[in-house]
């Protein structure tokens, strides 16, 4: 038996060949991979290495998965026929990019960052302004920063439910109704009562109360662009958070 054993536990038929990763959108492959790469790493049983299939812990690596990622759920799961360990997971819907710092967050609908987001490459337009290409821009996802740079963690509470369901529909309600050019969005804590800023393509700003209604706030836009404004380069801002008095400079 002892010899068994040890063939089992050494013999490199048993060999780890594949690391598949299924139903990931935000999380990067590469981070699921770095797990359960560190895990072959590993011994079990103070004997036998986990590149070996038959000793590979699956709930160790779900543990680690969780412990980094906040998901809906991720099983681990092996198959001894190809010596395959697959990796499925479901993630939280995210409804923004959180920006604080230097650091980039997938938050979801609840307000909870769950993911650190992945940078793509970054372009000046031509107003001199950096833009900032990642794949959450991609997919349509707002992206916010916060003015304050408070820092955040996985898992903790970056907003409101309320805050992120008024910048997704303000979001579309723009792209939609209006010819505004959206770089990003800035979030202010002002002097106790948080706003949301919109930095234009055209170079002004946009000021909205994520307190108060979004489209009466667009249909406010909208008069001020077509009957007021001629050209709307040729202001620094609109301040749309005063109810119906729009101020514009």
């Amino acid at each position: 038996m002892a010899g068994l054993a040890y063939y089992l536990g050494t013999s490199e038929i048993f060999d780890i060949q594949t690391i598949k990763i299924l139903n990931n959108q935000y999380i990067a492959t590469s981070d699921l991979e770095n797990l359960a790469e560190a895990q072959r790493g590993e011994s079990r049983f103070f004997l036998f290495s986990q590149n070996n299939i038959l000793f590979f812990n699956t709930r160790d690596l779900k543990k680690s998965i969780n412990q980094s990622f906040i998901l809906k759920s991720v099983s681990v799961g092996r198959n001894f026929i190809n010596r395959t360990v697959t990796i499925r997971v479901s993630e939280k819907t995210s409804g923004i990019v959180w920006v604080s710092g230097s650091e980039n967050y997938y938050v979801d609908l609840d307000g909870i960052a769950t993911n650190v987001v992945r940078y793509v490459n970054a372009s000046q337009n031509n107003t001199g302004t950096v833009v900032v290409r990642t794949k959450a821009s991609r997919e349509g996802l707002p992206i916010i920063y916060d003015t304050s740079n408070q820092p955040i963690n996985i898992g903790s509470r970056a907003v409101s439910p309320q805050f992120i369901e008024f910048v997704i529909s303000l979001n579309q309600l723009l792209n939609d109704a209006t010819a505004v050019d959206v770089i990003k969005f800035e979030y202010n804590e002002g002097s106790g009562k948080p706003f949301l800023i919109v930095k234009s393509l055209d170079g002004y700003d946009i000021l909205f109360n994520p307190e108060d209604s979004y489209i009466k706030q667009v249909n406010n836009l909208i008069a001020v662009l077509g009957s007021v404004i001629g050209n709307p380069s040729d202001v620094l801002y609109i301040d749309l958070r005063f109810g119906d008095k729009v101020i514009y400079k």
